[in-house]
């Protein structure tokens, strides 16, 4: 670090995502302000926080704003939970005026995209995010990855082990109920190489059966990028949602994906998916609660 002189106060706020109540979702940390960052200086930011993502946001010559995310060790081209955090941060902190539905833009690494704010009065309703169009990658075999994941081959479904991305793909696994995902045991580390070698970001483990008459229930792992159990993964069940109206378990239209129960950060994402002949949309966000603000020194 440079001369005391050089150093400065950032502002620095948590804030969990995917969910109403404090302690619940998928939590990430925004510096809603990062003009005059370099990267060295993200990168010590990321790391020192520890959250699994932290958003930089910065001025933009090409969007309303440009979004940065890093992880503690890297940074990545987009991330749908510090996205919905650091919207949620801009609307709540005033730096988007509410007035009713606001649609403004990103500059990310994935390309500019839009993100919708609905405001009920002055308040944050829900953050909605554009993803990218569905990709449906690769049809895995059941027995290796049933075996990952510790349990018998029947205990998946008939609908098929299928990698599907919306902008990061996935691993997408149908479990026949929620006592299979609950007691599941898998090897987080043959996770992690199988991620590796077909560059996936995630196993993400789903049942029809859900606690609240959701749509599905799911975990989400991604050790291969850091994280062993994501609370609550926005990309994944996007890809889900999307993987469901191609396979026929369920039409176009809105979705919810309860993820995060049985690691006890329990959370929801809502998803929108439009098919038009053979060409899919998906749009998926939620709401969030800002836990902690602060500043740092860097």
């Amino acid at each position: 670090m440079g001369p005391a002189s050089h150093q400065k106060w950032v502002e620095v706020l948590k804030v969990d995502a995917f969910t109403d109540v404090t302690h619940g979702g998928n939590p990430a940390t925004v510096v809603p302000d990062a003009e005059g960052l370099n990267d060295e200086q993200m990168l010590r930011i990321s790391s020192e926080l520890g959250a699994s993502r932290t958003a930089f946001v910065f001025p933009s010559e090409v969007a309303d704003f440009n979004m940065r995310c890093f992880t503690p060790t890297e940074e990545v081209d987009l991330c749908a939970h510090a996205t919905l955090a650091s919207f949620y941060v801009l609307a709540a902190e005033g730096r988007i005026s509410p007035a009713g539905e606001v649609r403004v833009t990103q500059e990310t690494r994935a390309g500019v995209l839009p993100v919708d704010i609905y405001f009920r009065g002055d308040e944050v309703n829900r953050v909605m995010m554009i993803q990218g169009r569905p990709k449906f990658l690769e049809k895995v075999e059941r027995r290796p990855i049933a075996e990952i994941l510790g349990m018998g081959e029947e205990h998946l479904t008939g609908m098929p082990l299928e990698i599907v991305s919306t902008g990061l793909p996935h691993l997408l696994i149908p479990i026949r109920d929620l006592s299979t995902l609950e007691e599941m045991n898998p090897d987080i580390a043959k996770i992690a190489e199988f991620c590796r070698e077909k560059e996936l970001v995630s196993f993400h483990a789903f049942t029809l059966e859900t606690y609240e008459g959701s749509t599905t229930h799911a975990r989400n792992f991604a050790p291969a990028t850091g994280v062993s159990e994501d609370p609550v993964t926005g990309s994944a069940n996007g890809a889900l949602c999307a993987y469901l109206v191609k396979n026929g378990i369920r039409g176009p239209g809105e979705f919810t994906c309860e993820q995060g129960h049985i690691i006890g950060r329990p959370g929801r994402v809502f998803v929108e998916v439009l098919k038009l002949d053979d060409r899919m949309w998906v749009r998926l966000g939620g709401t969030a609660v800002i836990v902690m603000k602060g500043k740092m020194m860097v």
